[in-house]
C-alpha cells in the first residue's frame, strides 16, 4: 500500500502540471532574476530513517533525514546562497525519544541536533515538541547553535520559554517570532505559528497563546506588517496548522507570499493557492521533500508565480544520503530501547485511519479487558482516542515487536477508571461527536462496548474558555441522537464507569467531561491531575500484554 502510494507520488511529480518545476534553480528561459529554493520537511516526528515498511524480521525504511540533508548540501553546492533547509514542526515525537534510560530532555536536545548536523535553517513549533512538556522543548532549544524555532503566537514573555532568560542559541536567542534571511538575492521574511490545539492535546503547561480569541490571524497580521516595515521583498509562514487552517490563512490574512505547512501530514504534489498566496506541505516523516523555487517579481513586491514552482519528490533509496548525518543517527540508536519480537500477529494491523479501523477497535477492546481483570471492578466501557494512535501503517502479519507497539502508541498515557451519571456520560459523548471549537472532524472516538450515532446538523457542544483553556460547558451539544452502554440504551440516573486514559481524564482533546466524574487507579487509589495513577500501565504496555497472550488479534464482532 504504502510503495503503491510512493509510485503514485513519483507519477504525480512527472506530470505536466502547472507548477512542476525542472531542475532546481535552472534555466527557466526567462530574463535574469532573484530566486531562492526552499527545501521543505514537515511532520519528522524524529522518524530519522524514514516510514518503516516490510515486516519486523525483514524491515524496509523509505526516506530517512539523512537523504535530506545529502540533497541539500547537493544543491547548496551548486547554488551557493541560493537554498534554504525549513521545516514546520512536530520534530520530537517518535522512535528517537525512546532512550532506554528514559531521559526525555536528552533525547529531544540530541534529536534537534541532528535537524542542525542535516542542515536545517529556520523551522516553527509542532504541538509534539510539547508531549512532554516546555521544560523538554527547553532543554532541546538551548542545544541549538544554528537552526533557527520561530513562533509566532505564543506568550513567551514570562513563560518557560522566555527567550530573554537565556544565552542559548545564535546571538542569545533561545526563540524568535520572525526572521528576515537573504536567499538567492531575496530579502525573505519568515515567521511561524503553532496550532491552537496544543492547549489541549499536548502538555502545553504554563505556556498561552496570544490574542487567545484569535490566535492565528491576529499575529499573523502583526507579523506580516512588521516584516514589510523590516524590508522583506517576500513573507513565508511556516505553519503547524493543518492544511483546512492553512487556506483559512491565506484568505484571511493578506500579504503572506507562500505558506509552508504541517501538522495534517498531507503530500501536496500541486501546491494550493488563495489569492496571491500559495499553500505547500510535504506529508510526513521524511518520506518526500518539498522544493518550494521562489521567485521574485521584477520591480514589484510579491512572488512571479509564472516562473515560481513546487514539485514534492519520494526520498527513495536510489538518492544518496548524508554519511556524517548516517553517523549521528547511528549514535543515537545506541541509547534507544532495544527492539525484541513479543509476539505473533495474526491479522494485519491497519493504522491509518485511528477510529476508522478494526485496530482501534481492538485496542479498546484489551483496554477495556485488562481495566476489568485488574482492578476487579464492574467496568461498563473504554473510550480512548484516534489522535493518541500514530504510526498510520499497515502492519502485515507476522512477528510483532515493542518497537512497532510503542510507534502506534507513543505517549505515556496511563490508564483511569471514571464513573459518569448517565448524563455526564452523555456530555462525554457530545464532545466525540465534535472536536470542540473547530468542529471539523466528527467523532475522533476510539470506543469498546460503547456505541452512539452523531447528527452533524444540529449544534455541537460549546465550551467557555479560560487562558486558553475549556473550563466550563458553556452551551451543551445536541448531536448525539443515541447512545448504547453494551447494546443497552443508557438508562437516566444509572452510573457507568469507563477504562480510559489520565490524558483524557484530566480534559485532554477537550474531553472535558471527564473531568467531572469519579475518577480512580486501577489500584483503587484517587486519581489528581497532578499524580494522575503512575501505578497504573501504560497504554502501550496493556497492548504488548494483549499481543503476548493472543488476545489482541481475537476475532471482533460485527
Amino acid at each position: 500500500m504504502k510503495l503503491l502510494l510512493l509510485l503514485v507520488g513519483l507519477l504525480a511529480c512527472a506530470c505536466g502540471a502547472p507548477n512542476t518545476v525542472r531542475a532546481p534553480l535552472g534555466d527557466d528561459g526567462g530574463p535574469p532574476a532573484k530566486r531562492c529554493l526552499l527545501l521543505t520537511t514537515n511532520d519528522g516526528e524524529a522518524h530519522f530513517d524514514g516510514p518503516r515498511l516490510g515486516t519486523a524480521d525483514k524491515p524496509l525504511y523509505v526516506g530517512s533525514i539523512s537523504r535530506v540533508a545529502a540533497e541539500r548540501k547537493r544543491l547548496a553546492g551548486l547554488h551557493p546562497g541560493s537554498v534554504l533547509l525549513v521545516n514546520s514542526g512536530d520534530d520530537l515525537q517518535g522512535r528517537y525519544m525512546e532512550r532506554e534510560d528514559g531521559e526525555r530532555a536528552k533525547a529531544a536536545k540530541e534529536a534537534w541536533q541532528v535537524y542542525e548536523k542535516a542542515g536545517y535553517d529556520l523551522g516553527t513549533l509542532g504541538n509534539h515538541e510539547f508531549d512532554a512538556g516546555p521544560k523538554v522543548v527547553r532543554a532541546a532549544l538551548e542545544g541549538l547553535t544554528r537552526y533557527r524555532i520561530l513562533v509566532a503566537n505564543v506568550e513567551l514573555a514570562g513563560s518557560p520559554l522566555d527567550p530573554t532568560t537565556t544565552t542559548a542559541g545564535p546571538g542569545g536567542k533561545l526563540l524568535e517570532e520572525r526572521k528576515i534571511v537573504t536567499c538567492g538575492g531575496i530579502r525573505i521574511g519568515f515567521f511561524g505559528l503553532l496550532t491552537p490545539s496544543t492547549r489541549t492535546i499536548s502538555d502545553f503547561g504554563g505556556m498561552r497563546f496570544r490574542s487567545p480569541d484569535d490566535p492565528v490571524h491576529a499575529p499573523a497580521r502583526e507579523q506580516v506588517a512588521a516584516l514589510k516595515a523590516e524590508g522583506a521583498e517576500l513573507i513565508v509562514a511556516l505553519t503547524h496548522l493543518g492544511v483546512d487552517d492553512d487556506l483559512k490563512l491565506a484568505g484571511a490574512v493578506d500579504g503572506i507570499d507562500a505558506i509552508v505547512g504541517g501538522h495534517s501530514h498531507t503530500p501536496l504534489f500541486w501546491w494550493k493557492k488563495v489569492g496571491p498566496t500559495v499553500i505547500v506541505q510535504a506529508g510526513a516523516r521524511f518520506s518526500h521533500l518539498g522544493y518550494l523555487e521562489m521567485v521574485a517579481k521584477r520591480g514589484a513586491p510579491g512572488l512571479d508565480h509564472a516562473r515560481s514552482s513546487w514539485t514534492l519528490r519520494p526520498l527513495t533509496e536510489a538518492l544518496p544520503a548524508d554519511a556524517e548525518v548516517v553517523a549521528a543517527v547511528d549514535d543515537l540508536r545506541k541509547n534507544l530501547i532495544p527492539e525484541r519480537v513479543i509476539g505473533v500477529r495474526k491479522v494485519a494491523w491497519d493504522v491509518t485511519g485511528g477510529d476508522k479501523t478494526e485496530y482501534g477497535r481492538r485496542a479498546a477492546r484489551a483496554t477495556h479487558q485488562y481495566a476489568a481483570r485488574v482492578s476487579g471492578k464492574a467496568v461498563d466501557a473504554a473510550l480512548l482516542n484516534s489522535g493518541g494512535l500514530r504510526s498510520n501503517t499497515v502492519y502485515p502479519p507476522g512477528p510483532v515487536t515493542n518497537v512497532e507497539v510503542h510507534a502506534i502508541h507513543p505517549f505515556k498515557n496511563h490508564l483511569v477508571l471514571v464513573t459518569l451519571t448517565s448524563e455526564q456520560l452523555r456530555d462525554v459523548m457530545e464532545q466525540a461527536c465534535s472536536s470542540g471549537r473547530n468542529d471539523k472532524h466528527g467523532s475522533r472516538a476510539v470506543q469498546w462496548n460503547l456505541q452512539f450515532k452523531c447528527d452533524p446538523d444540529k449544534p455541537a457542544v460549546a465550551y467557555r474558555y479560560e487562558e486558553n483553556r475549556p473550563v466550563a460547558i458553556a452551551e451543551r451539544g445536541q448531536r448525539v441522537v443515541e447512545l448504547k452502554v453494551g447494546g443497552k440504551d443508557v438508562v437516566p440516573g444509572q452510573r457507568y464507569t469507563l477504562a480510559t486514559l489520565d490524558y483524557l481524564a484530566r480534559g485532554g482533546s477537550s474531553y472535558l467531561p471527564l473531568r467531572q466524574g469519579e475518577r480512580i487507579c486501577l489500584d483503587g487509589k484517587g486519581y489528581t491531575d497532578e499524580h494522575s495513577c503512575p501505578g497504573s500501565p501504560l497504554l502501550s504496555e496493556v497492548i504488548e500484554s494483549a499481543v503476548k497472550d493472543g488476545s489482541l488479534d481475537a476475532p471482533l464482532p460485527n
